[in-house]
């Protein structure tokens, strides 16, 4: 279900290995193109539900392992290709409503109602041996049906030939049929079937009385009776409605549609209700009707009518019955629709009509009656169209006034002309709906605020394809009433607060197609039931709280199960056990989650024969042992994600064979040996590659190449030695660079200062040495926000020119309105920080976060005054260096405090305790207020940022919480924050004040 358009384009016959074509519910035109016939591998193909015209091209029936074809509601015209009879292995043939005749074998359901089909019907339907539905109705086909067609009842379920123009006699061995020219008496026999639930004769030329039979076990299932528009005669049959048990008691266990057994075809009968013709498109067991209208009964209506508490219409209009209403027919607590009209009754309307309280329409015009109406809730509902022709009759709402009823006639039509039409109006519409749920397809009720739990009796609308319900506050369990919706296709209920187990009923959804019930709390085992879902293509259940073993029924045995699923998500739960062999053979899968469990064990080679999968995400579990050398079969491989793991081992050069590739990252496992040099070449198509955090050594890649996609490039935390490739100059890309905690000997890369994008360089903890010479350019690290160089062996003056070029961190962006991140919904960039002495991992990078550290060299000399105008800069260390002489003073250095600074024994001014002699601060008001203002400034800033950085969902510590506090007060949001530090900034002000 998409919005395509245009046509089909003859190129597809070049997809010759295509096995599955679905192209259904689009906005497809023009003709199918011959074309098609070149798929020859084809098994499925669906166009259905597009705008398609043009014949049928007789080369699809080159398709010889098609077992479905769809070709349904499109503009098809003309014969259906008599080759059509050589697809062997066909199935299923759907070519409803189009203009189309068929000619084909083999079939087990034919559905073409709706079309305008023309002509006889043809012998050679008869030789059908297989086939079980055969819904031609509502169509224009004349003559005969074939005496043959009688013969089909030993294997044909459903025979549906409505509104069309068949004439003469029905075959004789079956004899049902409505809006048609029968001349019969009623088949009272018709009452020996014990499963017969709708009989309908209406609209023919059936007379005579109707005779019953003495048998106590007549229609004892008849739900719906329509007798209507015949020439019945005599008395309404008394006994007969002795037999009705269905009718008689409201089963409440019986809710559903009458379809339950077929998926294929849907019962459906035109009825008269309310004063409305209508097609009841799907018969709910609860709906129960008697219509017997248009006749030519007479004699007394039978009170045993009154018995019947389950019968929601009953209609015996136009017929010549006569004496009074039976005041039985009060006790018809379930009745919606009573018509009486047109016949000879006479007296008054029976006061228990009063307990009606389901009555909506109520049709007792021209039957002679008097008297006056009955008051009540319910009579004020009915308009005057009710009661006319009846001159004896007063009360409410007609003109004629009871005396004794509270009301005159003016104020009565002021009633009518206010409350009722506005009610009436309110009625019609509620009527709408509630007629058309019970054929409703789609529900649609996603991302508003409902609450509470899920009705069970969601499961009676047997119709829906598709149930949407996400991201609402739904809570509760899943009602396993859900698994009576067979046609469900498509299941949306995540981002609610769904509790406990996933029903087993789930594994009724034989034709679902994506079931999404991620983002909830669903507890409990995955059920195996959920290997019956033949039809799934997308399962999502991450972020529950699901345990124990994925269950074998997921993962297909050399027959099926779930063999056309495309994208499985399991992350984020409780999972145990290993990685199931049996996986190799979901043939179809694409993208496979399985991070955030538990699973233990290797990884099974079996997975290498996925050879459909793109993204497998199998990080932050306990498995162990090589990663598969065979994963660089899977030609298709553009995500894998594995870190968080104990896998060992060297690095397989055959991951280089994956050209597809965008994304590697197997940070923080065990991994050893050295990086193959052919990872370099895979920059070309690599944008990030993350290894940071194992054993790995030797030197770095040197064939990085000149249009590299390279975007974040982290090797943290391993044991490389040798030099920083200055062939990496070529990722102009470049925006994450973290080398930092290895073994490099060289000196400072300045030629990095070129990359245009380059936000993040690290590299700390290694052996790089000597001074820090920049280039005459004015364009060097642009965009740089973090930069750290720290425990390092950098020595001389700290580069002045360097700070001139840093404009990201001179200007504040005032742009921003909420945070963004480095890295995209695939792939998080981290980063490694030291502050206040501790050691933290920034899990995802905000762009607005600045850093320099160059802590712990051996760089000499002053303080860079330049520094001041970085007036972004959230965090500086200088500590444990050699630098002299006077602090620079400014704002911007007013708000480092002294672990800034401290290790360096030469430096004096503030905010250290020596004082520079010039600078109008002598030592003892320096540190009476660092000991005052800031030492409070530093403790409660340690105790809030903690929390102010959990708010973000992130225990990172006071790193990100000064980045979330700079961030909110720069742009001037969420105001409420800034009361946090009102009482900090007081103390602040205060000492300045006492300073000055």
């Amino acid at each position: 279900m998409n919005n395509l358009s245009s046509n089909i384009p003859p190129e597809i016959g070049n997809l010759t290995n295509f096995v599955y074509l679905d192209l259904k519910i689009n906005q497809i035109s023009g003709t199918i193109p011959s074309q098609i016939g070149s798929l020859v591998k084809l098994q499925i193909l669906r166009t259905f539900d597009n705008h398609l015209n043009g014949p049928i091209p007789g080369e699809i029936s080159y398709l010889r392992s098609l077992t479905k074809l769809s070709l349904g509601r499109n503009f098809l015209n003309g014969s259906i290709p008599a080759s059509l009879g050589n697809l062997n292995d066909l199935s299923y043939l759907y070519l409803n409503e189009n203009q189309l005749w068929p000619n084909s074998y083999g079939l087990q359901y034919v559905m073409m109602s709706h079309n305008n089909l023309s002509g006889e019907l043809p012998l050679f339907i008869c030789n059908l041996t297989s086939l079980q539905s055969l819904d031609l109705g509502r169509n224009n086909l004349i003559g005969a049906i074939p005496q043959c067609f009688g013969n089909m009842s030993g294997h044909l379920e459903v025979l549906e030939m409505q509104h069309n123009n068949l004439s003469v006699t029905l075959p004789t061995t079956f004899s049902i049929g409505r809006d048609n020219l029968l001349n019969d008496k009623f088949p009272m026999w018709l009452g020996t079937l014990p499963e017969l639930r709708v009989l309908s004769l209406r609209s023919n030329k059936l007379h005579g009385p109707i005779k019953t039979l003495g048998s106590g076990t007549m229609f004892l299932e008849l739900r719906m009776l329509d007798l209507s528009s015949n020439a019945f005669t005599g008395n309404v049959p008394t006994s007969m409605f002795q037999h009705l048990k269905a009718m008689r008691k409201i089963d409440p266990t019986k809710k559903a549609p009458s379809n339950e057994e077929n998926g294929y075809y849907q019962n459906s009968i035109a009825v008269v209700t309310k004063g409305l013709d209508l097609e009841v498109v799907s018969i709910l067991f609860l709906y129960t009707t008697i219509d017997l209208s248009n006749n030519k009964f007479e004699g007394h209506i039978p009170s045993i009518i009154g018995e019947l508490s389950a019968l929601r219409v009953l209609n015996l209009s136009h017929n010549g019955l006569e004496g009074h209403i039976p005041q039985s027919l009060g006790s018809l607590s379930s009745v919606e629709s009573l018509d009486l009209s047109g016949n000879h009754l006479v007296g008054e309307i029976p006061a228990q009509f009063d307990s009606l309280t389901a009555l909506e329409v109520l049709n007792l015009s021209y039957i002679h009656l008097e008297g006056c109406i009955p008051q009540g809730n319910q009579f004020h509902t009915f308009e005057n169209n009710s009661y006319e022709g009846n001159d004896g009759l007063r009360g409410f709402p007609l003109s004629k006034g009871c005396g004794n009823d509270g009301h005159d006639s003016p104020s009565e039509e002021t009633y009518t002309g206010s409350a009722l039409d506005d009610e009436s109006n309110y009625e019609f519409l509620n009527d709408f709906w509630k007629a058309a749920l019970m054929g409703l397809q789609a529900l649609h009720i996603f991302e508003n605020n409902l609450n509470g739990s899920i009705p069970e009796e969601i499961g009676y609308l047997r119709s829906l394809t598709e149930l949407a319900l996400s991201t609402n506050f739904l809570n509760g369990s899943i009602p396993p009433s859900l698994g009576n919706l067979n046609n469900l296709s498509h299941l949306y209920l995540y981002e609610n607060h769904l509790s406990g187990s996933i029903p087993a009923e789930i594994g009724k959804f034989v034709n679902l197609v994506e079931a999404y019930l991620q983002v909830n709390q669903l507890t409990g085992h995955i059920p195996p039931e959920i290997g019956k879902m033949r039809s799934i293509q997308n399962l999502s259940l991450y972020t529950n709280n699901l345990s124990g073993l994925i269950p074998k029924t997921i993962v297909p045995s050399v027959l099926g199960n779930l063999k056309n699923l495309n994208d499985l998500t399991l992350s984020n739960n409780q999972l145990t056990g290993s990685i199931l062999s049996s996986f190799g053979n979901l043939r179809n899968l694409q993208t496979l989650f399985l991070s955030d469990d538990n699973l233990i064990e290797e990884i099974p080679s079996s997975i290498c024969n996925l050879t459909s999968l793109t993204v497998p995400d199998l990080s932050r579990n306990i498995l162990k042992e090589k990663i598969l050398q065979c994963l660089g079969n899977i030609s298709r491989l553009q995500y894998v994600t594995m870190s968080h793991n104990n896998l060992n081992g060297d690095l397989s050069s055959s991951i280089c064979n994956l050209t597809s590739l965008q994304i590697l990252d197997l940070g923080r496992n065990n991994l050893m040996g050295v990086i193959p040099q052919c990872f370099g070449n895979m920059s070309v198509h690599l944008e990030v590659l993350d290894m940071k955090h194992n054993n790995l050594s030797g030197t770095l890649p040197t064939t990085f190449s000149i249009g590299s996609a390279l975007r974040s490039f982290n090797l943290n935390g391993n044991k490389l030695e040798g030099k920083i490739p200055q062939s990496l100059e070529n990722c102009q890309r470049l925006e994450v660079l973290d080398l930092g905690d290895n073994l490099l000997n060289d000196t400072f890369p300045m030629w990095l200062g070129t990359l245009p994008d380059l936000r993040v360089l690290s590299l700390r903890s290694n052996k790089l040495h000597g001074p820090i010479r920049t280039s005459g350019s004015e364009h060097m690290f642009l965009e740089l926000r973090i930069f750290d160089l720290s425990r390092n062996d950098f020595s001389k003056n700290l580069p002045t020119s360097l700070f001139q070029h840093l404009k990201a961190i001179r200007t504040i962006d005032q742009t921003l309105k909420e945070p963004r991140y480095l890295g995209d919904s695939y792939y998080h960039d981290s980063f490694m920080v030291s502050s206040k002495g501790l050691e933290l991992e920034l899990l995802r990078i905000l762009t607005i976060y600045t850093t320099i550290d160059l802590s712990n060299n051996k760089f000499e000399g002053h303080i860079p005054t330049i520094m001041g105008n970085l007036i972004a800069l959230r965090v500086l260390n200088l500590s444990h260096n050699r630098l002299q002489g006077c602090i620079p003073q400014g704002n911007q250095f007013h708000t480092f405090e002294n672990n800034s600074y401290e290790g360096n024994d030469k430096l004096r001014g503030f905010t250290l305790s020596k004082g520079c002699g010039n600078d109008s601060h002598d030592s003892v008001s320096e540190k009476t207020y660092t000991g005052s203002a800031l030492d409070e400034e530093s403790n409660s800033e340690f105790q809030n940022d903690f929390w102010k950085a959990a708010l973000m969902g992130y225990g990172t510590g006071l790193c990100i919480g000064l980045s979330i506090i700079y961030f909110l007060i720069s742009t001037g949001n969420m105001k409420w924050l800034e009361g946090i530090v009102e009482d900090l900034e007081h103390k602040i002000m205060m000492a300045r004040r006492k300073k000055k």
